[in-house]
């Protein structure tokens, strides 16, 4: 009797060791899919797949929805359409703008790779990435282009030129080769 018992009972131990555990965040969004709905994702853990902007000075700066982080997202409408394609990137000690966070950045491997990459040059580099983090957000935020092509705002950023803030998690992936710019 006690074998009809264990049986069914150790099936079941296994076959719930082989199913995965659910992610936290599954979807990977682009810089503009987030800039378009910033109300969707403000508040939350996001998955944010771009270019990053690194170097000696800041550490990481931005991700970008382009490589050259030249101009906006394409479709974005109203005010948004003059915001530029990125979010300004911060660690969660570094006291981000809207207080803080209910995690612990895990900079792991990744994070020691680009470091070692532009430690004590005055170059940066650029690299595609996927990183982990909460977005923050104010309602109400504009953004403007200036004469001379720059942007300027009331967003995040010393020149409040970044319509969003991701507050990192974590690096999930880069893809090399890392360039240098």
């Amino acid at each position: 009797m006690s074998s009809r018992i264990v049986l069914p009972i150790l099936l079941l131990a296994t076959t719930v060791r082989i199913l995965p555990a659910p992610a936290a965040s599954s979807d990977t969004q682009t810089v503009c899919d987030i800039l378009a709905t910033l109300e969707r994702y403000r508040g939350r853990l996001v998955l944010i797949e771009g270019w990053l902007g690194i170097n000696w000075r800041h550490g990481l700066r931005y991700i970008s929805e382009e490589k050259d982080d030249g101009g906006g997202c394409r479709g974005l409408r109203g005010e948004r359409q003059g915001w530029p394609a990125r979010i300004l990137l911060v660690w969660p000690e570094d006291g981000p703008a809207d207080g803080p966070v209910a995690f612990r950045a895990q900079p792991g491997e990744i994070w020691k790779r680009l470091y070692y990459h532009v430690k004590g040059s005055d170059v940066g580099i650029t690299v595609r990435a996927v990183i982990e983090g909460e977005l923050r957000s104010r309602p109400g935020i504009k953004i403007v282009r200036t004469d001379g092509g720059w942007a300027e705002g009331n967003g995040y950023g010393r020149n409040g030129d970044f319509p969003a803030e991701l507050v990192i998690k974590r690096i999930v992936k880069i893809e090399p080769p890392i360039e240098v710019y």
